[in-house]
């Protein structure tokens, strides 16, 4: 069974897909796995802080599986210390409900670190669509951060350090682009000189990690359950 740990789409196959969301809480559908988060492209500070009571609503939720995604970014126009308190807010929420994060991050890694060492989490990160130097990678890998790669492996740019990562720490995704997961599988799967099926059950073993087994407990779209 493939495992998408982000997307902002309807899936199509027979994935487990986790569906993203960033606002209309109220609306997200009562059958779907997912994750909910404040991006920071869309903070605004009239909206914020009752968002964030919104979002601490879902955690109720045993569908949601992750607080997310959520970050920092210094290509957006929002000031970067509004994006750290609203960050912050969700690192306590996400330690408070023992959730792991889904991190959006655009030049700003070391402060992310930063945030989430002062706020001494120890629940399981990823840094969705990863497509950064080898340096960094292993920067994140030696704090036991996962990362997680889509559309970004279809080009060679990111091939070396996608084969460099150690097995249990990456994770596959599809998040807004109009590849299908089975693409990013079988890409990842020529990359690592390995079989899909191995490739399947690696991230199978990962995303329960990541996921704390949450996911495998629960039914989803496909009526099936992940053994």
């Amino acid at each position: 069974m493939l495992i998408d740990i982000h997307t902002h789409t309807i899936s199509l196959s027979n994935a487990v897909s986790i569906r993203n969301f960033s606002d209309n809480f109220d609306s997200i559908p009562d059958n779907i796995l997912f994750s909910a988060g404040l991006h920071p492209w869309f903070l605004q500070r009239t909206t914020a802080a009752q968002l964030v009571k919104e979002l601490e609503k879902l955690l109720t939720n045993d569908r949601m599986l992750a607080v997310g995604e959520c970050g920092l970014d210094k290509s957006c126009t929002t000031d970067i210390n509004f994006q750290k308190e609203v960050f912050v807010a969700q690192i306590k929420i996400a330690k408070k409900y023992e959730k792991p994060l889904v991190v959006h991050c655009v030049r700003s890694f070391d402060e992310v670190i930063q945030l989430l060492d002062m706020e001494e989490f120890k629940l399981p990160v990823v840094f969705h669509g990863f497509n950064k130097s080898m340096e960094l990678a292993k920067k994140l890998i030696t704090k036991n951060y996962f990362l997680s790669f889509g559309k970004e492996l279809l080009k060679p740019s990111i091939s070396e350090v996608f084969q460099s990562i150690p097995s249990d720490n990456f994770l596959l995704e599809t998040d807004d682009a109009d590849n299908s997961i089975e693409e990013i599988y079988n890409a990842a799967a020529k990359l690592r000189n390995q079989s899909l099926g191995e490739l399947e059950r690696q991230i199978h073993k990962n995303a329960k990690s990541f996921f704390s087994k949450n996911l495998f407990s629960l039914d989803y779209q496909t009526n099936q359950k992940v053994k």
